[in-house]
């Protein structure tokens, strides 16, 4: 009878397996799918959510396969023809995996995924993947939202700019900017409102005390109550200008070019006289 002393075996296998159980926990406890490759590109760890977004198995069915079978196998899934699979394999296999890569995958069943891949420390390297449909589908509702916005402000015959609460600028039309002095819409997102002043001001010719008087004024309107007025620039046009408060706590700006319509006021008053006295 023979009798080994297997002590040490026995607590290093344990050891590993304890390990397993705290990496099989950290994955799963992980919101992102990840897929541990080896130098080889075989895996060798993953969590459930990188399962269900893959092969749609046990974790244990990705342990051991190829990256490339990995990928092969999803898009056969998602109905694939063997042409189009050959060449996303192409595309794998210049992918130079000691590189960080970032990319998003829009799948045939409407999925949005963001895959990366970083390399590992021992020569593998790890595959993360994140549902981000939700995001990407409120991203597309929100452009579209904001092309609708901007189409219909541009459509408007006045000079349109939205202000929240700080007096920042948060949509315009391209009307609004030309009487602004600027190129287009765009060159006004961002800018703060009493800037903008100052700027045309300045673009106008004004002089340093008409600028100081003006911004006093414009300091002075309470903009969680409506105003309208009048300007005339300094080049003779006669802007109408209003200022309303919305729910959000911002404001809304209006500008209408009434040169015309004040001129033909001002010729009827000086021809009414002589009217009047034939």
């Amino acid at each position: 009878l023979t009798l080994t002393d297997i002590t040490a075996r026995v607590v290093a296998e344990r050891e590993v397996e304890r390990r397993a159980e705290v990496l099989g926990a950290t994955l799963n406890a992980a919101r992102q799918g990840i897929i541990l490759f080896d130098a080889a590109g075989r895996a060798v760890a993953a969590n459930e959510i990188a399962s269900q977004l893959t092969t749609r198995g046990q974790v244990t069915s990705l342990i051991g396969l190829a990256h490339a079978e990995i990928v092969a196998g999803q898009h056969r899934f998602e109905g694939a023809s063997e042409a189009e699979i050959q060449e996303v394999m192409q595309r794998m296999q210049a992918v130079d995996r000691r590189l960080p890569h970032r990319y998003q995958r829009f799948r045939r069943d409407g999925l949005v995924l963001d895959i990366s891949s970083d390399p590992m420390p021992e020569g593998g390297y790890v595959v993360c993947f994140s549902d981000v449909t939700e995001l990407v589908r409120a991203r597309e509702q929100a452009q579209a939202r904001a092309s609708l916005l901007s189409a219909t402000l541009n459509a408007a015959r006045q000079g349109i700019t939205l202000f929240d609460a700080t007096g920042k600028v948060l949509a315009a039309n391209d009307l609004a900017a030309q009487f602004a002095g600027l190129p287009d819409a765009v060159a006004l997102i961002g800018r703060n409102h009493l800037d903008v002043v100052r700027e045309q001001r300045e673009h106008e010719g004004a002089s340093p005390e008409q600028r100081s008087a003006q911004q006093r004024r414009f300091e002075d309107i309470d903009r969680r109550l409506s105003h309208r007025y009048q300007r005339q620039r300094q080049d003779g046009r006669v802007f109408d200008i209003t200022s309303d408060p919305i729910a959000e706590g911002g404001y809304v700006v209006c500008i209408s070019d009434v040169t015309d319509l004040v001129r033909a006021r001002e010729q009827a008053r000086a021809q009414a006289p002589g009217l009047a006295a034939a």
